[in-house]
């Protein structure tokens, strides 16, 4: 068993990093591939604009800070909805997260034949960091609140865990997995966990076929590695296709695929390195017992609640920084999707970034270009499949439009008629933006200015935004 055990931890180990060493390649790939299929095009009429402008007044631009912006009726009731939301994610995440911290310390001092209240309390406060983790990945709302949350988090562990035999190497044994869930999630929350799991598959196959025939005949321990790898490929194949149907059902959403994978890595790494072959179903135990927790929560909590559209909100933005871009996404996914939908034109910025679970495994597959708007009937079927109901879990979605160079402008169009409001992030836009140009000058035709909020920073040319405007 120990030496199966440390063969196990280095799969791990070793599949998370070549899942990071993997995705940063096919990051740079997918980028290169959505910036080519943008500029592709065919000769195909552009949506004519409603020119209004002989009814239009002179618009006064004034610059104001955030913090001075007056909040209106329905911004409060939206903000009321944000608040009551983080309050049920942090309450949902503490209940089941508890209950698996609660069994992994069972399966822990069940090792050593059981333990005493004391003990017990002790070690499932060493294993309280995941939920840690998951209250504030779900409640907090800026990451300097995360950051500084998990710290004080960390001291406290530390201090009611010191000096108790086992609990702070207990705490100290989360490094790993914190670290490679922040790594794997922040190169990309889809695409990099399932390049996780076929990494452990092959990491796996050569692992074990070289330790029990690579001695003795290592010509038949490659032909059993590849055989493996082929299985296991195979079987994670279905899983993936699987799991990618039940979540384009709705069963679950893209946040609840994130805390997920996060739980599974904890449980994971927490069977192989304390788990004995009495206990290490413990892990398992805990892993079904979160999710079970999760779901039957959220469908109580929404039992009596009407599922609506949610206020739809269109992102529109400038084609300037990568960073920038996936900063706003992070932002705004997690503010906005308890109350709404999120629409958006996929560019560059936000390929990587807002790739979701479906996407990624259309990627994989390579079928990027089934993702993207081709003609005016495609548009039309795909508004008509406008993902705009909330997930099991009460949040709604981030829904990215794949477009060429001919089917932006429709698509913007289209999608300015449904959305409820607009955002538009003018950071560092410049007379060269056209595309921004265009689009603003849809929203003052077609949008009540009530509706519109233009966000700009210390790189907007303001001059250039006066002139358009």
């Amino acid at each position: 068993m120990p030496n199966l055990q440390g063969q196990l931890v280095f799969i791990v180990i070793a599949a998370y990093l070549l899942a990071a060493v993997i995705t940063i390649p096919a990051r740079a790939i997918l980028r290169r591939s959505v910036h080519k299929l943008m500029m592709r095009a065919v000769p195909l009429p552009d949506v004519p604009p409603r020119d209004l402008r002989a009814e239009a007044t002179p618009l006064r631009v004034e610059i104001t800070p955030a913090r001075d912006v007056a909040v209106s009726t329905d911004a409060t009731s939206l903000l009321a909805s944000l608040r009551r939301s983080r309050v049920q994610s942090a309450l949902v995440s503490l209940l089941a997260g508890s209950v698996a911290a609660a069994i992994f310390a069972y399966g822990f001092l069940s090792e050593d034949g059981g333990g005493t209240m004391k003990q017990f309390l002790v070690v499932f406060t060493a294993y309280l960091w995941p939920v840690a983790i998951t209250v504030f990945a779900v409640a907090a709302r800026t990451r300097f609140v995360r950051v500084v949350g998990l710290f004080v988090c960390a001291l406290l562990i530390l201090g009611i865990t010191a000096g108790v035999s086992g609990s702070v190497v207990i705490f100290g044994l989360s490094a790993f997995p914190t670290l490679a869930v922040l790594l794997i999630l922040w190169l990309s929350r889809a695409l990099a966990p399932l390049v996780a799991l076929f990494g452990a598959i092959a990491v796996m196959g050569l692992v074990l076929a070289t330790s029990v025939f690579g001695r003795s005949n290592p010509s038949l321990a490659c032909s059993i590695a590849i055989l493996v790898v082929v299985a296991g490929v195979a079987c994670a194949w279905i899983f993936v296709a699987l799991l990618v149907g039940a979540f384009e059902r709705k069963w679950f959403g893209d946040l609840s695929f994130e805390l997920g994978f996060l739980w599974a890595t904890f449980a994971i790494w927490y069977m192989l390195v304390r788990g004995s072959t009495a206990t290490w179903w413990y892990g398992l135990v805990a892993l079904a017992a979160y999710t079970a927790i999760t779901q039957i929560a959220w469908r109580v909590l929404r039992l009596g609640t009407s599922v609506n559209a949610g206020a739809n909100l269109l992102v529109l933005r400038v084609f300037d920084s990568k960073a920038r871009g996936r900063r706003v996404f992070a932002a705004l996914g997690r503010m906005w999707d308890p109350v709404g939908p999120l629409h958006l034109i996929a560019g560059t910025d936000s390929a990587a970034a807002n790739l979701d679970l479906a996407e990624a495994w259309r990627f994989l597959r390579m079928k990027i270009k089934s993702l993207y708007v081709r003609s005016k009937d495609d548009l039309d079927q795909r508004m008509a499949a406008l993902d705009v109901k909330p997930d099991a879990d009460g949040r709604y979605r981030t829904n990215d439009f794949f477009c060429y160079a001919h089917t932006w402008k429709p698509t913007f169009t289209r999608l300015l008629d449904r959305s409820y409001a607009v955002l538009v992030d003018l950071g560092g836009f410049t007379k060269q933006n056209a595309g921004v140009s265009f689009e603003i000058g849809q929203l003052l035709a077609r949008r009540p200015l009530e509706s519109i909020v233009l966000v700009a920073n210390d790189r907007t040319d303001l001059g250039e935004l006066t002139a358009v405007l």
